[in-house]
């Protein structure tokens, strides 16, 4: 709709030149070209919603080839049979530790480093 603003703004010296020499008031025409763009306000607004969730749905089914491009394992049903072999309390010495809540607090993007126990 900014750009259809601007765009009237643009014209209007060309559209008043023009209504000069064909006689017409330069309110009249000016409100008459308001109401028109009005009048296609809505249907645009809904076709540019359409066009952002089919963008959308190119972007998933985008992501969806490379992840089948990287590797021919099925990664979902893959997950959900680790995961279904996950004991309760996996992780949670990470997720309670003082260094992890304080970076996971934190309002700046940073990097967690985690180092395996060494012997």
């Amino acid at each position: 709709m900014e750009d259809i603003l601007r765009s009237e703004r643009d014209i209007e010296p060309w559209l008043a030149a023009a209504q000069t020499r064909a006689g017409c008031s330069t309110n009249q025409t000016t409100m008459e070209l308001l109401e028109i763009l009005q009048s296609i306000d809505q249907p645009l607004r809904k076709a540019f919603n359409q066009l952002d969730k089919l963008d959308a749905r190119e972007d998933d089914r985008e992501n969806e080839e490379f992840l089948d491009w990287i590797s021919a394992i099925d990664y979902e049903a893959r997950y959900e049979e680790v995961r279904s072999c996950r004991m309760n309390g996996t992780g949670k010495w990470l997720l309670d530790d003082k260094d992890f809540m304080k970076w996971q607090s934190s309002s700046s993007s940073s990097l967690l480093w985690l180092s395996g126990i060494s012997e």
